[in-house]
C-alpha cells in the first residue's frame, strides 16, 4: 500500500505511520495517520485484476468505482472501473474466489478513513457508518427543519433529500397501523420514509438524518415508527456525530403491530 516512505505490505504498517488517503470531505489526497491495525481471519477472499495487477481482498471491503461509488469487492464485476490515487480509473476484472480461512489485515486511518492499495494505488476504505461521507447532509440550525436521505450499506446516497414539514403522508390516516388518527409526527422525516418504504415495497433501509428522532410524549417517533413501517421491515436511523448536540444516534426500528 502507499505510505509516506513508499509502497509497503499492509502487514508491515504500524499505528502512527502516514499512509496516502483520499479525504472525501475536502476532495483531496494527502497523508494521514494510521490509528489502528486490525488482524483477523476471514473465511473467503476475492482475487481481482485492477489495471492488470493482482489484488487479494475480503469480499466486504469497499472499493471506489466510477459507476456506483463504494462497492464491496465481492460485488465488483468484470469491467468495473476503480479509482486510482491520481484520479484516473483502472479497469477491473474478477478472477476467482477462495473459500479457505486466511489471516487478513485492515487499517483505520484518521480523518480520511480511506487508503490506496497496490502498485495501481486503488482506493479502498473500511465499511461502517463511522467512515461514511456525510457532506450532502445539511447542518440543522437551532429549531430548523430536519433533513435526511437514504443510503446503501456503504454510505452512498440513494434517494432525494427528505425534509420535515407538510408532505403527502401528513394527512394519511392509513400510515399508523391500528387506528386512523392523524399525528403531528407524520410531518417528520422518519414518517415520510416509512410511507415511502410502504409505497415502494422496501423492507430494509438506512436513513441518515441531522436530528434525533423525537421522544417527547406518548405519540413520538420512537413509539410510533414501528407501527408506521411495513410489517417485517427494518429501518436503521443514523444521526452522525457532529450534526446534533446530543451526539451520535444509531438505532434500528422494526415494523410490527
Amino acid at each position: 500500500m502507499s505510505t509516506a516512505s513508499g509502497l509497503r505490505p499492509i502487514s508491515q504498517i504500524a499505528v502512527g505511520e502516514l499512509v496516502l488517503a483520499w479525504d472525501e470531505t475536502t476532495r483531496s489526497t494527502g497523508y494521514y495517520t494510521v490509528t489502528a491495525v486490525m488482524l483477523h481471519t476471514d473465511a473467503a477472499q476475492v482475487h481481482l485484476s485492477v489495471g492488470g495487477e493482482h489484488v487479494e481482498t475480503t469480499p466486504e471491503h469497499p472499493f471506489s468505482t466510477l459507476e456506483r461509488g463504494w462497492v464491496a469487492a465481492g460485488d465488483l464485476w468484470d469491467g468495473a472501473h476503480v479509482r486510482r490515487a491520481d484520479g484516473s480509473y483502472a479497469l477491473t476484472l474478477v478472477l476467482w474466489l477462495d473459500a479457505e480461512p486466511q489471516v487478513m489485515y485492515n487499517l483505520t486511518v484518521a480523518t480520511a478513513h480511506t487508503f490506496f492499495v497496490g502498485v495501481e494505488r486503488a482506493l479502498v476504505h473500511n465499511a461502517g457508518c463511522e467512515s461514511w461521507y456525510f457532506g450532502e447532509l445539511p447542518n440543522r440550525q437551532g429549531a430548523g427543519k430536519t433533513s435526511g436521505y437514504l443510503v446503501d450499506e456503504y454510505g452512498n446516497r440513494i434517494s432525494e433529500i427528505f425534509e420535515s414539514g407538510r408532505n403527502k403522508y401528513s394527512k394519511d390516516k392509513s400510515l399508523v397501523r391500528g387506528n386512523d388518527a392523524i399525528y403531528v409526527i407524520q410531518d417528520h422525516v422518519e414518517a415520510q420514509v416509512a410511507g415511502w418504504m410502504r409505497d415502494n415495497n422496501v423492507l430494509d433501509a438506512i436513513l441518515v438524518i441531522n436530528n434525533h428522532p423525537c421522544s417527547n410524549g406518548i405519540n413520538n417517533c420512537n413509539n410510533l415508527l414501528p407501527r408506521m413501517l411495513p410489517l417485517g421491515s427494518k429501518l436503521r436511523v443514523i444521526v452522525p456525530d457532529g450534526f446534533d448536540i446530543r451526539g451520535l444516534f444509531d438505532n434500528i426500528y422494526h415494523g410490527g403491530i
